[in-house]
């Protein structure tokens, strides 16, 4: 007769989930039969996702460990490139932040009137380290932008 898909019952609940001060929240989907495969909607505290896609994993452990390592990028990123926006509007003025990331590092530059010499590097390690403040990479950030940065169309060279 028919193709009759049978639908699968699911269990849907929502768990807290904070990073560097900040809290998200989690919202858990899995079987409740097996095969398993388990994902979670990363939000923030108003419902909006902060991360474009669900993240899966084939147990809610590891969905919960996937989501939350894929959070704790997601937050450091968007720190560091909100304490080098705050460093370039002190040393830089007009500048914008271009924040680049690849596999082992976080690369910031500058565009508009100012340009960077020498990009600031930072490792995913140190940019995931909750010890490490705001404060901290903003001091860091901004010392490197002025002893780096120039105008331009003026010589880059030291």
């Amino acid at each position: 007769m028919g193709t009759e898909k049978r639908v699968r019952p699911y269990r849907e609940w929502e768990e807290t989930f904070e990073v560097f001060g900040t809290p998200y929240r989690f919202r858990f989907r899995g079987p409740v039969e097996e095969p398993a495969r388990w994902e979670v909607a990363i939000l923030d505290l108003q419902g909006v996702p902060v991360v474009p896609r669900r993240v899966r994993g084939r147990t809610e452990d590891e969905a919960r460990w996937r989501a939350e390592e894929a959070v704790h990028t997601w937050a450091a990123v968007r720190r560091l490139h909100a304490a080098a926006s705050r460093a370039a509007l002190r040393a830089t003025p007009g500048a914008e932040v271009v924040l680049n990331e690849r596999a082992e590092e976080l690369e910031v530059e500058l565009t508009g009137p100012w340009v960077l010499r020498t990009p600031f590097l930072a490792s995913r390690e140190e940019a995931m380290d909750v010890d490490r403040t705001e404060e901290e990479w903003e001091t860091s950030l901004e010392l490197h932008f002025r002893s780096h940065a120039v105008r331009v169309g003026e010589s880059a060279d030291p």
